[in-house]
C-alpha cells in the first residue's frame, strides 16, 4: 500500500510486499520519493541491483527488500540513511562485502543480510551500532574473525553468524552482551576455547556452537546460564 502525509502531497510509506507478479528492477527514480519513512518490497521476484539512489531517502526508518532475487552488491550509499532503524535484505543473491558505511547507521536496531552470497569480513566498525538488537549475517560466505568490537553492541538480543567461513576464537567480549537471548555460531571454522565470559550473559536461552573446531573443556561458567533452554556444542 501507499501512505501519504497530512495533505497527501508526499508519500511516506510505500509497501509493495507479497505482490505475486511484481518483477523487474527497482527503478532509480525511487530516489525522488524523499519523504519516505518506510520502503517495503518483500517477497516478490525483483531482480537486478539495489539502486544507489536509495541513499537519497534520508528520512527512511525502515528499508526492507527480503525474499527477492536481487543481485549486485549492497550499495554503500545506504550509509547516508542515518535515521534508519531496520534494514532487512535477507534471502536475495547479493554479493560482495558488507559495506563499512553501514557503521554510520547508529539508529539501527535490526540488520539482517542473511541467505545471500556475501563475502569479506565482519568489520570492526560494527561496534558503532550500539542500539542494535538483531544482527543476522548467517548463510553467506563471510570469512575472517568475529571482531572483538562486537562487545560494544550491548543492546544485542540475537546474534546469528552461523553457516559462514568465520575462523579464529570466539571473542571473550561476547560476555559484555548481557542482553543476549540467542547466540548461533554453528557451521563455521571457529577454534580455540569456549570463552568462560559467556557465563556473564545470564539471559541466554539458546547457545549453538556446534560444527566448529573448538577445543578444551566446557567452561563451568556456563552453569550460570539459568535461562538456557538449548545448548549445542
Amino acid at each position: 500500500g501507499v501512505g501519504c502525509g497530512e495533505d497527501c502531497a508526499t508519500v511516506n510509506v510505500l509497501d509493495l510486499s507479497m505482490m505475486k507478479n511484481l518483477k523487474g528492477n527497482i527503478p532509480e527514480y525511487i530516489g525522488y520519493l524523499t519523504a519516505l519513512t518506510s520502503l517495503l518490497m518483500n517477497s516478490n521476484s525483483l531482480s537486478g541491483n539495489i539502486p544507489s539512489k536509495i541513499g537519497s531517502l534520508t528520512a527512511l526508518r525502515e528499508l526492507s527488500f527480503w525474499g527477492n532475487k536481487l543481485t549486485g552488491s549492497i550499495p554503500s550509499e545506504i550509509g547516508s540513511l542515518t535515521a534508519l532503524a531496520e534494514l532487512s535484505l535477507w534471502g536475495n543473491k547479493l554479493a560482495g562485502s558488507i559495506p563499512t558505511e553501514l557503521s554510520l547507521l547508529t539508529s539501527l536496531t535490526m540488520l539482517t543480510v542473511a541467505r545471500n552470497k556475501l563475502t569479506g569480513t565482519i568489520s570492526n566498525t560494527i561496534g558503532s551500532l550500539t542500539v542494535l538488537n538483531t544482527l543476522d549475517v548467517c548463510n553467506n560466505n563471510l570469512s575472517g574473525t568475529i571482531p572483538a568490537d562486537i562487545g560494544s553492541l550491548t543492546a544485542l538480543t540475537q546474534l546469528f553468524v552461523f553457516n559462514n567461513k568465520l575462523s579464529g576464537n570466539i571473542p571473550s567480549e561476547v560476555g559484555s552482551l548481557t542482553s543476549l537471548l540467542d547466540i548461533y555460531m554453528y557451521g563455521n571454522m571457529l577454534d580455540g576455547k569456549i570463552p568462560s565470559e559467556i557465563g556473564s550473559s545470564s539471559f541466554i536461552e539458546v547457545l549453538f556452537l556446534s560444527n566448529n573446531y573448538l577445543k578444551g573443556g566446557i567452561p563451568s561458567e556456563l552453569g550460570m546460564l539459568t535461562a538456557l533452554r538449548e545448548l549445542y556444542l
